[in-house]
């Protein structure tokens, strides 16, 4: 990392940033963005959710450095007829359906007339509680304890667990998933529990700040508004999981997520993203199948539009997050980071 991050402050100090921008000034660029933090939760995963103000420092930094934001129709519309999609072309887009997304990011786009696209994961988005893993992840996180001793929840979750070591950890967080979803199970009950086990790990309601909606994805008010905001609600699975080796599954999964979405009155969604970045060789026949345009991965890149080569089914994209500092953020918008990438696989 040392040795990429000397290379690129050199690059840059000897204009090669501003040249790679302009050798590659037609390939789209697209940004992936999560949540936003409302608290500390950027520090326990800093590429789930990112600040507010390194977003809009982002979002400036791209108007001033003449980039073009454009929506992913713009740009898949230019692939598939292999033109240009405009001067510096960069498509925005956010996974999963934070609270946070639709209270903090995306309205800073609409404040600079920026369009984007939200990957809507619908299971998630009705269950309408706290999404269990990284609430969960996030207590182990903020108690800073090594080993912890959970008793009186039950047979299936009771026990000592070394939090240090994965497996007991993995172990811990699936057990209490799994016990915090129980039926019953409303909102207010979710709550409780989760309070509960926070209460062992030492932490109070206010540390786990369940009231602000930090690991809620947003309300159908919130969704809803999105069009109006230039925001476009796309797909990214009903359960947040790509089902590798058996296409059927991957079909009915894209299929319940749309219905979904649909369902909602939405404009019926043709884009896909792999959950956390998974696909198979079989994901193409089955996008292709389920009448989906494009979908987008994890793996950086830039996408040459007019290129007979250009694969939609397979995107790059860009991670963002607090922890991406402004020189590496540069360097992957200015295409050196990828002209780099390409030399060093020669």
């Amino acid at each position: 990392m040392r040795a990429k991050l000397l290379i690129y402050r050199v690059g840059k100090m000897l204009g090669l940033f501003a040249l790679a921008r302009r050798l590659t000034a037609s390939r789209i660029r697209i940004l992936c963005y999560h949540g936003a933090a409302f608290g500390d939760e950027g520090r326990y995963n800093p590429l789930l959710f990112i600040s507010r103000n390194t977003f809009e420092r982002r979002m400036n930094w791209l108007q001033n450095a003449g980039f073009n934001v454009i929506p992913l129709d713009a740009a898949i519309d230019a692939m598939d007829s292999r033109t240009v999609a405009g001067r510096l072309p960069v498509v925005v887009t956010f996974d999963d359906g934070w609270h946070s997304t639709a209270a903090q990011l995306i309205p800073i786009m609409a404040q600079h007339g920026l369009p984007s696209t939200l990957y809507l994961c619908t299971s998630h988005f009705e269950e309408g509680w706290p999404v269990l893993m990284v609430t969960v992840n996030y207590m182990l996180w903020k108690s800073g304890r090594k080993r912890v001793d959970l008793q009186g929840f039950g047979e299936l979750i009771d026990g000592t667990y070394s939090l240090d070591q994965a497996a007991d950890r993995d172990l811990l967080v699936g057990r209490s998933c799994q016990w915090l979803g129980q039926a019953p199970a409303t909102r207010s009950e979710i709550v409780e529990r989760v309070h509960a086990i926070a209460k062992s790990l030492g932490l109070g309601p206010d540390d786990v700040d369940l009231a602000s909606h930090r690991f809620d994805y947003m309300s159908r008010e919130e969704l809803l508004c999105l069009p109006n905001l230039q925001c476009d609600v796309e797909l990214h699975g009903h359960r947040h999981l790509y089902p590798a080796g058996n296409p059927t599954a991957f079909a009915a999964d894209i299929a319940a997520c749309r219905a979904v979405i649909v369902g909602l009155g939405l404009p019926e969604p043709c884009h896909y993203c792999y959950p956390s970045g998974s696909f198979d060789k079989e994901a193409e026949a089955v996008l292709k199948g389920s009448g989906v345009r494009s979908a987008t991965t994890c793996t950086p890149g830039l996408i040459a539009s007019t290129s007979r080569c250009s694969q939609p089914y397979y995107l790059p994209r860009f991670l963002d997050g607090d922890s991406i500092s402004m020189l590496v953020f540069e360097a992957e918008m200015s295409g050196f980071a990828d002209v780099l990438r390409r030399l060093l696989r020669r």
